[in-house]
């Protein structure tokens, strides 16, 4: 039921606030927990996924950020329920200090190539990545 919400409210927020096309990070609070929901189809980032032999899915996104997390915060991933479908990162927390935590590992991925990198091995070693 939540994810049917969490969709609703995604699908919303676009047609509404004219959110990007490309990329978008939301965080709602949905049945007591924030929901966080990413998505990134911008050209150059899914030609980097590419020529790592990866889709850039939302399983993808759930590796880096859970990546990302561990090594910034790795208390707060017992904290973070990852529950990513086909293109969309989803995420559940009841904290909302943990969901603005993984709002910025998003944005800091999408931004910086150097830790997108970081994350990607990071990710592989352990064996996070699709």
């Amino acid at each position: 039921m939540r994810r049917i919400i969490l969709l609703i409210l995604t699908l919303a927020s676009i047609s509404v606030f004219g959110a990007s096309d490309e990329e978008q990070v939301t965080v709602r609070k949905v049945d007591n927990q924030y929901a966080i929901s990413y998505y990134n189809y911008k050209k150059d980032v899914t030609e980097y996924f590419a020529n790592a032999n990866l889709q850039g899915s939302g399983y993808t996104w759930a590796a880096l950020v859970k990546a990302a997390i561990k090594t910034e915060s790795p208390e707060s991933l017992a904290k973070i329920e990852f529950s990513p479908e086909g293109g969309t990162f989803i995420a559940y927390t009841p904290s909302e200090t943990v969901a603005d935590k993984v709002k910025l590992a998003i944005e800091k991925l999408s931004a910086d190539l150097s830790y997108r990198d970081k994350a990607m091995k990071i990710a592989s070693d352990g064996g996070y990545i699709e």
